[in-house]
């Protein structure tokens, strides 16, 4: 068995935001070529890591050339060979590596060069932290400050916090989790660590158990941003410091569960393009509306279902999806086949268009998700539900032990149900066709109702309040600063020329910027010409938009009073009530 690659990672002055790394290959051949990975697993865009390493050097003989972006070559006598560089680290977000006086944060990928073809191979990483500083990994402890890895994959799907963080623990299971806080905000501790077992204990239900024997919640508490990003034990995540009260703290909870249910979909239950990754370029799947969109459909369903949210904001919560989904044009273009598919150059490249021309596999994964729940529930008479397809991708999973082929939820849910249900595939994951949700959400005594926005900032998921009054339609989103945003193709905006980055000066004789806009809207009626006076890169412009009738694209949920007992039964064993 070949020797392991051995790293060293040390941070001797934080402040300049530099890890100095190095790289031993013990038995490198005279031809050695190494590369940074190209993207984080789980963030699905190329980033090129290898832009942040700064002098790339050999420590001893031989000859080092960079022969592509992010691909260095060593011609040596063979043997040892050791490479020493530093990686700029400044980015503070969960794919991503920072370094500052109070911690260091980092993604494998972020920092390690790994030999072409060395991905199998035993590595081992050796940390030195700044006096005082603490380290929080889930990588195997072989000594004080070293760890080992089963191969290159392990290591880099362990990220690691050090410094002076606070580390929280829990047990679920008998099996130790630590909730790992970076700074300070107005979370609760105590709330904390009562409210996330619950959430660890409702994911492990769904599957049977915990498949890892320690998990870390790696929490980042900062000024902006929010996000998470999943790793085979451990979870990073970033979120407002202020941001642990009420709907905020719900929010924390739902990324949390998302995250942790990640364990097994898309870490453990893949589909086959990743199995093993390929960091040297996209790794794309039709899949990930499952992966990713059913995720999401756990995540506010686990929540409440470990008695963390009301089943009324739950059903409120669908209400705000659909709200979602039915405002983004581009469901009428774009499956979401084609939509995981094309993630790697959509979804993380978004601009003032995409909502018109793509759907996010997120949203509309998730409301797949509610969709097939109801169905499989409902054509098994309550016996069956999506966790059970669930639990037989798990078992797939441990049997075949690799990637699941691109078709497996369509034969596991068909398994579930003892019948095909291609119809269904065909038109919720392969079609532009609007999802069943009415006649689905009917099979819980559930009634999917719309209305029109009341308001430039209606999410929908409640009813009409009894003073408001339809708004008309626009066609474009106005920001902040007044300028124009996305604009909805042949609505009235789009129909009076305005396109996006125009900025808006006056609505008739009137200043305008978001605010007053939109509270002008809100007092007129479709039919009404509105002058509207803008800049387009400086030059003054004016045009007039008739604006449309208000469109029914807000939903909200209501119990069906009358519903028979079938439906009853089924929506008291969905909802928990």
């Amino acid at each position: 068995m070949a020797a392991p690659l051995h790293y060293t990672v040390s941070a001797p002055q934080p402040f300049t935001h530099h890890f100095h790394v190095t790289l031993t290959v013990p038995d490198a051949p005279p031809t050695l070529r190494l590369a940074f990975p190209r993207w984080t697993p789980g963030s699905y865009l190329l980033r090129e890591h290898g832009r942040q390493a700064e002098n790339i050097r050999l420590k001893e003989g031989g000859a080092l050339t960079k022969v592509s972006p992010h691909v260095w070559e060593v011609k040596s006598q063979g043997g040892s060979v050791t490479l020493e560089y530093r990686v700029y680290a400044h980015e503070l977000t969960v794919r991503t590596a920072h370094l500052d006086d109070t911690h260091g944060f980092f993604n494998g990928v972020n920092l390690f060069l790994v030999p072409e073809g060395g991905e199998l191979r035993r590595c081992t990483l050796e940390i030195t932290p700044p006096p005082g500083w603490k380290i929080s990994t889930t990588l195997p402890q072989k000594g004080a400050t070293t760890f080992e890895a089963d191969d290159f994959h392990h290591l880099v799907d362990c990220p690691v916090e050090m410094g002076t963080q606070r580390v929280l623990p829990f047990t679920v299971r008998d099996i130790p989790h630590e909730l790992i806080l970076w700074n300070h905000g107005n979370e609760d501790e105590k709330r904390l660590l009562e409210d996330l077992p619950k959430l660890v204990e409702q994911n492990a239900r769904v599957f049977g158990g915990l498949p890892y024997k320690k998990y870390l919640f790696i929490t980042h508490l900062t000024d902006t941003g929010r996000g998470g990003l999943e790793h085979r034990d451990s979870t990073a995540l970033l979120f407002p410091r202020f941001g642990f009260k009420d709907k905020d703290y719900e929010d924390f909870l739902t990324l949390s569960c998302h995250e942790h249910f990640h364990t097994w979909n898309v870490k453990r239950i893949k589909p086959r393009a990743f199995s093993p990754y390929d960091y040297s370029r996209e790794n794309p799947t039709r899949m990930l509306w499952a992966m990713e969109g059913f995720t999401s459909y756990y995540d506010n369903f686990n929540t409440r279902r470990a008695g963390l949210i009301t089943a009324d904001r739950y059903l409120t919560v669908l209400g705000e999806l659909i709200t979602t989904l039915l405002q983004t044009p581009g469901r009428k273009l774009h499956t979401l086949e084609e939509s995981s598919y094309d993630a790697w150059i959509k979804y993380y490249r978004q601009d003032e268009h995409s909502v018109n021309s793509t759907v996010s596999y997120y949203l509309k994964g998730e409301l797949v998700g509610v969709c097939l729940d109801l169905t499989l529930r409902h054509l098994t008479d309550g016996k069956k539900s999506l966790d059970d397809v669930m639990r037989l991708l798990w078992n797939w999973t441990e049997l075949r032990g690799e990637g699941l082929d691109e078709d497996a939820v369509e034969q596991a849910a068909a398994e579930v149900a003892g019948r095909s249900l291609k119809p269904f595939f065909d038109l919720a994951v392969r079609s532009t066709e609007d999802l069943p949700l009415k006649e689905c959400l009917a099979y819980a005594g559930i009634e999917l109702n719309l209305r029109t926005p009341e308001s430039a900032d209606d999410k929908g998921g409640s009813a009409s309040k009894p003073t408001a009054t339809a708004r008309p339609f626009f066609g474009a989103a106005v920001k902040r600063d007044g300028t124009i945003g996305t604009v909805v193709p042949l609505g009235p905006a789009s129909q009076a020329g305005l396109v996006p980055g125009d900025q808006l000066i006056a609505v008739g004789v009137f200043r305008a910027n978001e605010g007053s806009f939109n509270a002008r809207l809100e007092e007129l009626k479709a039919g009404t010409t509105v002058p509207i006076h803008y800049f387009r890169r400086d030059e003054l412009r004016s045009t007039t938009v008739v604006l449309g009738d208000p469109q029914p694209t807000v939903a909200f949920l209501k119990r069906v009073e009358a519903a028979g007992e079938t439906e009853l039964a089924l929506r008291k064993a969905w909802l928990q009530e």
